[in-house]
């Protein structure tokens, strides 16, 4: 037992059971050795940063300048893409040089930037604002009240407080007796556009409701596809 205990004793003090790197608070570690008696007793260690440099920044929606998470990131030269985290921020460590610069999410426009220096041993600050449409429907549900066999028609618009953005408007293919018109065009900045819902009550018996599902789709990246419920009641004779 004195011997076991001496030699891991010895093993101790020769830091076999040492984890040598660097950490920050997050945590990222640089790692140098795990569980090994690099170090011992006139020997010593340092950290020296190459010719490196740190890219960071925040990725917002410009229209409410909340953070996007999931937005990739590219450099140009073969770099891997990153993705934003919960917050919108990324880090990516490369060495000294000028980067071409790209975001992209879905239902955003895409930004570019050439030329972003990033410099040896700085960190460089890049927060991309992405456009998007914002598209919203003035109503959720539509009841159009008809006698059998006959055609009525309903309307809602559609706002854009965002970027430009084109749009379509689709229903189930299954649903013959739903129509809306027009069913695509582009939102600009600040505009808005009236769409109307043509329906049929072809099949139906007093008494009776039909319900169908009108989707508007667009660019818009906090809400893509705003949809309009549409009854069609054909009431008691």
């Amino acid at each position: 037992m004195h011997i076991l205990a001496q030699a891991l004793q010895d093993l101790h003090e020769y830091g076999t059971s040492a984890t040598i790197g660097i950490e920050d608070s997050r945590p990222c570690a640089l790692e140098y050795s795990y569980n090994a008696p690099w170090l011992r007793d006139g020997r010593s260690l340092s950290f020296r940063p190459t010719m490196h440099g740190v890219l960071t920044g925040v990725v917002t929606d410009a229209n409410d300048g909340k953070p996007i998470a999931g937005a990739k990131i590219r450099l140009a030269g073969g770099w891997r893409a990153l993705l934003t985290g919960e917050d919108g921020s990324f880090h990516i460590q490369v060495p000294d040089d000028l980067y071409s610069v790209q975001a992209v999410k879905d239902h955003y426009g895409t930004f570019h930037r050439s030329w972003v220096s990033v410099g040896w041993n700085h960190v460089t600050r890049l927060d991309i604002a992405l456009t998007t449409g914002r598209v919203a429907a003035d109503a959720d549900e539509m009841t159009l009240v008809m006698p059998p066999e006959s055609q009525r028609s309903g309307r809602f618009t559609l706002t854009n407080d965002g970027g430009d953005t084109p749009f379509t408007v689709v229903g189930d293919p299954t649903q013959t007796w739903l129509s809306a018109a027009p069913a695509t065009g582009t939102l600009t900045t600040g505009t808005s556009t009236a769409v109307t819902v043509n329906a049929s009550s072809t099949g139906m018996r007093p008494g009776t409701v039909r319900t169908g599902r009108l989707v508007v789709r667009s660019d818009s990246g906090r809400e893509p596809e705003p949809e309009i419920e549409v009854k069609v009641v054909v009431p008691e004779e």
